[in-house]
């Protein structure tokens, strides 16, 4: 918990849009902890022929009301959901990439590490996101728990063969079990799930990314 930690301030980013009852929970969590907490959006935009990471955090509300009334406005609403839009394209993208990681890439670990995988479950793994809006770091984060327990059974079985096994045998077995225990959700991303690990699925570009807010006085317009 941040308090625990003897954090007072905090700003909580949402990936293009926030829903106004999670930022309410949000404010009702932090004043009851004593924090003080932002909400923020993180939205991809063009800039200079490429696209940047631009976090939006709106500011100049004196209390949390002020701040859900500011969601509740109209021109509010209708940019939040332009970014809701593009989250659910960015998941689609994500679930291609889930796709292509049970059709491709679970036949690569197989022949490479031994580990004989069950295909992912798309319903699982939007229960495994939750609330959130599904990213491939979720997702690498998904087949690395779907993962674990099918290496650990295997590196039983290493140990099984290491022990009667050559010198030259087992140099082998001791080799992939190093392989193993580097293989976590942060080289599963790096391995199988960037775009230029999956080239067949359009990378998800938009044309407007995010969109403009003209609603208030809190951001600078955006073209």
């Amino acid at each position: 918990m941040p308090w625990i930690k003897g954090i007072r301030k905090l700003t909580v980013i949402y990936y293009n849009y926030a829903r106004p009852e999670a930022i309410a929970e949000l404010m009702e969590a932090a004043q009851i902890m004593g924090i003080t907490v932002r909400g923020a959006i993180e939205f991809s935009v063009r800039f200079r022929d490429r696209y940047v990471q631009l976090i939006w955090v709106p500011r100049g509300f004196s209390e949390a009301k002020d701040f859900l009334q500011f969601l509740a406005k109209p021109e509010v609403t209708a940019f939040m959901e332009e970014g809701r839009t593009v989250s659910e394209y960015q998941q689609r993208y994500v679930l291609r990439v889930l796709q292509e990681f049970n059709a491709r890439h679970s036949r690569t670990i197989k022949e490479t590490y031994g580990i004989d995988l069950v295909p992912l479950d798309e319903p699982e793994f939007i229960s495994f996101v939750g609330v959130g809006q599904a990213s491939l770091l979720h997702l690498s984060k998904f087949i690395h728990a779907r993962m674990l327990p099918v290496m650990e059974a295997h590196v039983a079985e290493l140990r099984q063969q290491y022990a009667g096994a050559s010198p030259e045998e087992r140099l082998r077995i001791a080799g992939l079990v190093e392989e193993l225990n580097r293989l976590d959700s942060e080289a599963l991303l790096n391995g199988f799930l960037r775009p230029s690990d999956n080239p067949s699925i359009p990378i998800p570009l938009y044309r407007r990314m995010a969109p403009t807010c003209r609603a208030c006085s809190h951001c600078p317009p955006t073209d």
